[in-house]
């Protein structure tokens, strides 16, 4: 896989980081489509052998066109793509939640010789300057026609790949966005309760990363059971009702119902373990 050119579609944080990536493995980017002008000049000025199009601009001849696009809008601008134009040997999304079928359910008269992929990174993307390289801790889930063509370029990317089914892949997103999202939201309660205890924001993350750390450790080591810990694990449920009570007087009743949620949630796994 090297000499190879593709087109991105949509010049976000997904989309800029793994066009570093293509790029760094020896992939040429010759064309952007993006409706965000400031977004465009950005990119193109970082990418000077790349030109600008529009959809349904007759491309040139390509490996590779990369849709990194949120879910909705990439399903309404695939619906109105003419193959025609495309001049590609694959057509690949980003997308976690859609499979490849999103192409050939939406785009009519799709030759049979582009294949269609969908291509996962199982990783966070806060910004557009993150180094490609930490491409290399994550892991890509895919789907689609060409299973080894994937495989290989998961390789080049990342850490490697698992197979994903194009009905169900939708489960592992959701499990995604609850690994990767929902413990921001805890992280964010913990930290409004420790600013009582005075722990600003700074503070807290400094105090409590190493905790966390901690966690996540003994949870790779051990797994998700055997990771628990403090009185929940011990079944301290004297302890445990009096930090309710201590959040009862807070005057905010979504913390008091993520600790109670939570709780419950956590005291079952511990009561199907034992």
């Amino acid at each position: 896989m090297t000499n190879q050119t593709f087109i991105l579609v949509g010049a976000g944080r997904a989309g800029t980081l793994i066009s570093k990536a293509l790029i760094k493995s020896a992939w040429t980017c010759i064309g952007l489509i993006e409706k965000d002008e400031k977004a465009a000049q950005i990119f193109l000025k970082e990418n000077i052998n790349c030109e600008l199009f529009q959809v349904n601009d007759n491309l040139p001849v390509n490996d590779l066109i990369l849709f990194a696009l949120s879910d909705d809008i990439a399903e309404t601008l695939i619906g109105h793509l003419n193959p025609k134009v495309l001049n590609t040997s694959h057509l690949m999304h980003l997308s976690g939640f859609k499979s490849s079928k999103i192409f050939r359910n939406n785009i009519k008269e799709l030759p049979q010789s582009i294949m269609c992929h969908s291509f996962h990174p199982l990783f966070s993307i806060p910004d557009k300057n993150i180094d490609p390289k930490r491409l290399k801790e994550c892991y890509f889930g895919i789907e689609g026609d060409d299973q080894q063509w994937m495989e290989q370029l998961a390789g080049k990317l990342g850490k490697g790949s698992f197979l994903l089914d194009a009905e169900n892949k939708k489960y592992y997103h959701t499990a995604a966005v609850m690994a990767a999202n929902l413990p921001i939201g805890l992280f964010a309660a913990a930290s409004k309760c420790a600013s009582i205890a005075g722990f600003d924001e700074k503070n807290f993350i400094e105090k409590f990363i190493p905790l966390i750390r901690s966690v996540l450790d003994n949870m790779e080591k051990h797994g998700i059971e055997e990771a628990l810990s403090g009185p929940i694990q011990r079944g301290d449920e004297k302890l445990l009702q009096k930090q309710e009570k201590l959040l009862e007087t807070l005057d905010d009743d979504k913390l008091l119902a993520v600790y109670q949620t939570m709780k419950s949630y956590i005291q079952n796994i511990n009561k199907n373990g034992d």
